[in-house]
C-alpha cells in the first residue's frame, strides 16, 4: 500500500506545483520553464553544490539545511520547482505558517485528502514516516526563531529538512547541526533567460536599458524584481526601482472600481500593520485595523497618517465610513482575489510581494514630508526592513537629502543615493552623514566634477575623520592619490620610517573559524597602536590615562588612515586570527588556566578599565594582548563564515559592518577566544576598541 500512496502523492505534488501565478497582465508560468536559481551551501564535508537538488542529494540522512535569501530572490519558486520536478527525493512542501497545524506529514495528508478524496491519501503520513531519509521536508518562509526551527528538525527524525527564510532572520552560526546556504543573485545569463521568458521579443531592448541605467542595475539581480520590470508594458521604461513597483501597483489595482481610493486604504493599512511580524497578519488583526480606520482612529501611537483618518479631512475614514465595514472587508477580499496584492490562507493575510508593501509605505511617507520621515526614522531606524522603506522614500521625496540623512545603514544609503537624484554638494553639506562618502564616490566614479568636490573636502584644516573617509572612498574606487601625496596635502606628511615595533608572522596553512586558509608571511605590530603613537598623526585624539594605553574610541576609518600613514594596512580577519592563534588550535593561544596571565578580561562580568599595553605575557609568537584589553579592527566587511579553503582571503567587497576581534577588558573569556568575532559599524567608535597594523614581510636574506 505504501508505494502506491507515495506514487499518488508525487503525482499530486507535480500537479499542484505545475505553475506559478502569472504576473500582472500575464498568464501563469510553467515551473518547468523558470530560470534555474543557484545556491551556495557552506558545509565542510564536500564541494558546495550549485542547486537545491544537489544539496539534498549530497546531504546525509537527517540533513538540516537553512537556506537564506532576500525578498524576491526566488525562494518560493525554487521550493515549488523542487516539489514539481524531484526525481530522487520525495519532497513535502509546506509554507511556514502551516507548521502550527501539526506535524508536516499529517498536514500534507489532510491537504491531499481534501484535493483528491479521502481514499487517495489513506496512509500517506505513515508511508512518509516509513520512507525515512528518502523524504525531504521543504519549509517555505520558515520560522525566524531558531529554537522553534531546531525543534522541528529534531521532531522529524531521519527525513531531511530544508528551511527557506529571509536573509536577515537567521543569523549565521546559530544552529549547530544545520548546514547554512544562500540563494545567489542572478548572473547576466540568468537575467537574459528571465527577460526572454517574460518579455519575449522585447527582451533585448529591456536588457540594454538595464545595462545602461545605473539605478536598475542591482534590481536586475533579484528575480522577483526583474520579473516585475519585464512585465511592465508602459511605453516609457522606468529609470528607478521604485517606478517598477509603482507601475506594478497601478496594474494590480486597475481592475478595482476606485483604484486611487483603494491605494490610499492599502497605504494606511501597510503603515498600521508594518511593525508586526514580516508582512504576515492574522485575519482579526487586518479586519480590526480596517474597522479602526473606518472609525477615524489613529492605529498605533506613532502612526503618521492622522490627517488622513480624522473627519472631516479624513479621506480614508470617509471612504470606509461611506462603504461600511462589511464593504471594507469585501474590498480587502476583492483586492486579494482580483490583484494578488494580498492573499488569505489559513486565517492569515500575506503581502503578495514585500517590495510592493514597502512602496505603499514609502508613498505615504513621501507625501507627508520630511518631519514625519525623520520621526519614523528615529523610531524605527534600527529595523533593516524599515531602512528599505526609507530608501524607497528617498526615491519619491521632493527633497531626498533629509531622508538620506536619517538613514543609519551605509549600504541602504548607497542604494537610495544611486536612485535619489541628488548631487554631491547637497549631501556633503549635511552634518552627520557618516559613511555616505563611500556611496557618493561610487556614484560619481565617472563624474569628474563630483570627484573634485569630494577631494576638496580633505584639506589641512579639515577634521581627520572626514579626511579618512574621503581618502578611503576615493581609494576604494581607484581614484585616490598616492598616500604620500595625500598626507602631504592635508599637512600631515608620512614618517620616513614606521614607528611601530613589529613581529614577523610566518605564513602557511592555518585555521580560521571553521576552515583552513593559506596565508603569506607578514609583519604585525607587537601591540595595539597606543595613544602616544596615534597622537603623532592626530594631536587632537582623545587623551587616555597615559600614552602607553591603547588608542581607544577609534573608528574603523581613522584606524585605516593611521595604518596608511605609517606605510601599512589593517590586518585581514584571517591574518588577525592566524597571529592570535600563534600556531595553536585551541580556544586561546594558552591553556584556560593561564589566560589571566596573558589577557585583560572580566571573568565575573564586572566592568574593568582598559590597561596599558604589554603588561601581560605575550603569546607564543611574541604578540601582546591579542586576547582582551581592547577589541581590534580588521580590514574585512563582516560576513557569515565561509568553508572553502582560500589563499590570503580578503573578505567580501562590501557590507554593513566591519569585523572587530579579540574581546576587551570588559569581556568574558568566551569573547576573547581566538575564533570569536563580531561586526561593528565602521563609523562607530567603540570605547574599548583599538587596532594593529600589518606591514610587508621583510625580504629574505642569504
Amino acid at each position: 500500500m505504501q508505494p502506491d500512496v507515495l506514487t499518488a502523492f508525487r503525482a499530486w505534488q507535480r500537479r499542484a506545483h505545475a505553475a506559478l501565478p502569472g504576473l500582472p497582465g500575464g498568464p501563469p508560468l510553467a515551473l518547468a520553464d523558470v530560470v534555474p536559481l543557484t545556491v551556495q551551501v557552506d558545509q565542510p564535508r564536500a564541494p558546495s553544490p550549485t542547486s537545491l537538488a544537489q544539496a539534498i542529494a549530497a546531504g546525509p540522512p537527517g540533513l538540516r539545511l537553512a537556506l537564506r535569501g532576500p525578498a524576491g530572490s526566488g525562494k518560493t519558486t525554487l521550493a515549488r520547482h523542487l516539489a514539481a520536478t524531484a526525481e530522487e527525493a520525495i519532497v513535502v512542501y509546506l509554507p511556514g505558517w502551516r507548521l502550527a497545524e501539526g506535524h508536516p506529514f499529517d498536514v500534507i495528508q489532510a491537504d491531499m485528502r481534501a484535493a483528491c478524496g479521502p481514499r487517495a491519501a489513506l496512509g500517506l503520513a505513515d508511508a512518509l514516516r516509513a520512507a525515512g531519509p528518502a523524504v525531504c521536508v521543504v519549509v517555505d518562509a520558515a520560522p525566524s526563531d531558531r529554537f522553534e526551527l531546531r525543534g522541528l528538525g529534531h521532531g522529524l527524525g531521519e527525513p531531511k529538512l530544508v528551511a527557506l527564510t529571509r536573509e536577515n532572520l537567521l543569523e549565521s552560526g546559530t544552529f549547530g547541526d544545520f548546514w547554512e546556504g544562500r540563494l545567489l543573485p542572478l548572473e547576466p545569463a540568468g537575467q537574459a533567460t528571465l527577460l526572454a521568458l517574460h518579455a519575449g521579443p522585447d527582451a533585448d531592448r529591456l536588457g540594454r536599458h538595464l545595462a545602461r541605467t545605473e539605478g536598475l542595475h542591482r534590481l536586475a539581480r533579484v528575480p522577483g524584481a526583474l520579473a516585475l520590470f519585464a512585465a511592465d508594458r508602459s511605453p516609457r521604461l522606468p529609470t528607478r526601482p521604485v517606478q517598477v513597483f509603482q507601475r506594478t501597483l497601478d496594474a494590480l489595482l486597475a481592475p478595482l472600481a476606485d483604484p486611487a481610493a483603494a491605494r490610499r486604504v492599502l497605504q494606511a493599512l501597510a503603515l498600521a500593520l508594518y511593525e508586526t511580524a514580516d508582512a504576515d497578519w492574522p485575519r482579526e488583526v487586518v479586519i480590526g485595523t480596517l474597522d479602526a480606520l473606518g472609525r477615524g482612529e489613529v492605529v498605533g501611537a506613532r502612526a503618521p497618517f492622522a490627517d488622513d483618518l480624522r473627519p472631516p479631512r479624513g479621506a480614508i475614514a470617509g471612504w470606509l465610513a461611506a462603504t461600511g465595514l462589511p464593504a471594507a472587508r469585501l474590498f480587502l477580499r476583492r483586492a486579494g482575489e482580483a490583484t494578488g496584492l494580498l492573499a488569505e490562507a489559513g486565517g492569515r493575510w500575506r503581502a503578495w510581494h514585500p517590495a510592493l508593501l514597502d512602496t505603499l509605505y514609502a508613498e505615504h511617507l513621501a507625501r507627508h514630508g520630511r518631519a514625519i520621515i525623520a520621526g519614523r526614522a528615529r523610531e524605527l531606524g534600527d529595523s533593516p526592513r524599515f531602512e528599505r522603506v526609507l530608501a524607497r522614500t528617498a526615491e519619491l521625496a521632493p527633497r531626498p537629502v533629509g531622508v538620506l540623512s536619517a538613514l543609519s545603514d551605509a549600504r541602504t544609503r548607497g542604494v537610495a543615493l544611486r536612485t535619489a537624484g541628488v548631487g554631491p554638494r547637497a549631501l556633503c553639506a549635511r552634518r552627520g552623514m557618516v559613511d555616505i562618502l563611500d556611496a557618493l564616490a561610487r556614484r560619481f566614479a565617472h563624474h569628474p566634477p563630483g570627484l573634485a568636490y569630494l577631494r576638496s573636502l580633505a584639506h589641512p584644516g579639515a577634521d581627520l575623520e572626514r579626511c579618512a573617509q574621503v581618502h578611503h572612498a576615493l581609494t576604494a574606487i581607484g581614484q585616490g592619490e598616492p598616500d604620500a601625496d595625500f598626507f602631504a596635502r592635508i599637512g600631515r606628511p608620512m614618517p620616513e620610517h614606521c614607528p611601530l615595533a613589529t613581529v614577523a608572522v610566518p605564513g602557511g596553512r592555518t585555521v580560521v573559524g571553521p576552515r583552513y586558509v593559506h596565508l603569506s608571511p607578514y609583519r604585525l605590530s607587537r601591540t595595539v597602536v597606543t595613544q602616544g603613537e596615534l597622537r603623532a598623526l592626530d594631536p587632537t585624539a582623545t587623551a587616555a590615562a597615559s600614552d602607553d594605553h591603547p588608542a581607544q574610541g577609534v573608528t574603523w576609518y581613522r584606524a585605516w588612515l593611521y595604518a596608511r600613514w605609517v606605510g601599512g594596512r589593517l590586518p585581514t580577519e584571517a591574518e588577525w586570527e592566524h597571529a592570535c592563534r600563534a600556531g595553536t588550535e585551541g580556544p586561546w593561544s594558552c591553556d584556560e588556566d593561564a589566560l589571566p596571565d596573558h589577557a585583560w578580561f572580566s571573568p565575573s562580568g564586572a566592568w574593568l578599565p582598559v590597561q596599558p599595553v604589554a603588561r601581560k605575557r605575550p603569546n607564543p609568537w611574541g604578540l601582546y594582548d591579542m586576547h582582551g584589553n581592547v577589541w581590534e579592527w580588521c580590514a574585512d566587511w563582516w560576513r557569515p563564515w565561509a568553508f572553502a579553503e582560500e589563499r590570503d582571503p580578503q573578505g567580501p567587497a562590501d557590507g554593513i559592518l566591519r569585523v572587530i576581534r579579540g574581546g576587551s577588558a570588559q569581556s568574558g573569556a568566551g569573547d576573547c577566544r581566538s575564533g570569536a568575532r563580531i561586526g561593528y559599524g565602521p563609523g562607530a567608535a567603540p570605547t574599548a576598541g583599538g587596532f594593529r597594523v600589518v606591514l610587508p614581510a621583510e625580504p629574505a636574506t642569504s
